[in-house]
């Protein structure tokens, strides 16, 4: 441990590392205290159908971003430092287009439930009618956020996707509970999505006209083609991941409460911490490495950042599991699931860690498409396991396919991209770290069985 802490210290990114785990702590802290403040105060049959509202709206914006994230700031991160001198055209272009897609998507959706309301498939989404029709303007409050990523504004920038939005609601859940006020969630939800949308384009703003004076003589051309569609469905696919299950157990077992379920899943996302915050500084870096073919740099700075994403998502982990009964006895019996599918869903979490931001790397590397590929292989793969699984053991089967099929996308994707650098790229590490956590996990049962 002692060695793991020196090597960490004098890892030469450490320091960018901070700035992000500094905003990943305010903007999850704010998601967090919302989720346990909901769990506490809401009851549980309302909690399913808010819980599973948010994730819709999360995967429309992933899919109303329609790649524009990934594309702003990979190409923002290429010319960062060396800006070109059409990059106020360029920028008007980064933000016209998707404002006019995500608007369109709002209009498109709300005549489709005013004219075809009646139809099997949109009676069945009307109920979550409100949660649809936010999840586009989220998806450009999203595509702000990754520009203020590209523009190295690590701390806003996860605020902007989780920290305004989810203290607000946080405030109004509280004001509910100890005032006896019946103020709507979702119209607080819709209010707290603007007020951010506004917060991000004051502070991209402030970037622009900062940058436009050290405009060089050199022009630069942001090209909206194929890529899109590819960046697009690589991000709509890692919702599945992380979404689908819900809607599988729905489908097969609708009288079962997800609300535990999506609360587990949500505490062991904890552990991504990490690779966020390496990832919050990693997509730029390797835009402009590869932009300069320098890929052995590029292999030595992905390593590094994924021995900080490894070793801070083991120190989390182990955290976690220290106060997993603390937690599962604050929330109450509902939650009591949570013992078992908590490390089931840590321990996929932690090999995505560890192996590092393969996916975001390879996005920015122009390989959209072969990630695209590469996931839905996987997924489609993975679904005949989900419905066996849940089919046969409820809630804990789909933590288990979730993991699985985690944990082979992953590798899979880790491999191509390996293939691509060509160097050396051990993650020697990451059996180290996982033989920790087997202990730390197997001490905590015996601490725990003991008191």
């Amino acid at each position: 441990m002692k060695a793991a802490l020196v090597k960490l210290k004098n890892n030469p990114n450490i320091h960018n590392v901070a700035y992000s785990i500094i905003g990943l702590g305010l903007a999850y802290g704010a998601l967090y205290t919302f989720y346990f403040s909901a769990a506490k105060t809401i009851p549980t049959s309302y909690n399913d159908y808010f819980f599973e509202g948010l994730l819709i709206t999360n995967f429309l914006k992933l899919f109303c971003s329609f790649g524009f994230d990934k594309f702003g700031l990979k190409s923002i991160g290429s010319i960062y430092g060396d800006i070109p001198s059409n990059f106020l055209n360029l920028m008007r272009k980064l933000l016209v287009v998707p404002f006019l897609f995500c608007s369109g998507t709002i209009v498109i959706l709300y005549v489709c439930f005013t004219l075809f309301g009646d139809l099997p498939l949109f009676s069945v989404l009307l109920k979550y009618k409100y949660f649809i029709l936010l999840g586009p303007l989220l998806a450009f409050n999203n595509i702000i956020a990754h520009y203020l990523r590209a523009f190295h504004e690590r701390i806003m920038a996860f605020m902007l996707q989780l920290g305004i939005i989810y203290s607000i609601l946080t405030a109004v859940i509280l004001y509910r509970y100890f005032y006896g006020e019946e103020i709507s969630l979702v119209a607080t939800y819709s209010v707290a999505i603007v007020i951010s949308i506004i917060v991000g384009l004051t502070i991209l703003a402030k970037h622009i006209v900062k940058n436009k004076d050290q405009c060089g003589s050199h022009t630069e051309q942001f090209v909206f083609d194929r890529e899109l569609f590819f960046l697009s469905g690589t991000t709509a696919l890692t919702f599945f991941y992380s979404g689908m299950d819900v809607f599988i157990i729905k489908w097969l077992m609708p009288d079962l409460h997800t609300a535990p379920y999506i609360m587990a899943n949500r505490i062991a996302f904890i552990s991504y911490i990490g690779l966020m915050s390496t990832n919050n500084m990693l997509a730029p870096m390797v835009a402009k490495h590869y932009k300069a073919s320098a890929l052995d740099v590029l292999g030595r700075v992905y390593i590094q950042n994924s021995k900080i994403a490894g070793f801070l998502s083991m120190m989390i982990i182990i955290g976690l599991l220290i106060i997993l009964y603390p937690i599962v006895s604050f929330l109450g019996s509902d939650y009591n699931s949570l013992l078992i599918l908590i490390p089931i869903f840590l321990l996929a979490r932690y090999i995505d860690s560890a192996v590092g931001g393969v996916n975001i790397s390879l996005q920015m590397m122009d390989r959209a498409r072969q990630t695209f590929y590469i996931q839905l292989f996987v997924l489609l793969s993975s679904l005949p396991l989900y419905y066996y699984l849940i089919s046969n053991y409820n809630t804990l089967g789909a933590a288990i396919a979730n993991s699985v099929s985690l944990f082979a996308w992953n590798i899979i994707s880790f491999l191509y991209l390996k293939k691509i650098i060509g160097t050396q790229m051990r993650i020697t590490y990451l059996y180290k770290y996982l033989a920790v956590i087997i202990c730390s996990y197997i001490i905590v049962r015996a601490v725990t069985g003991i008191l």
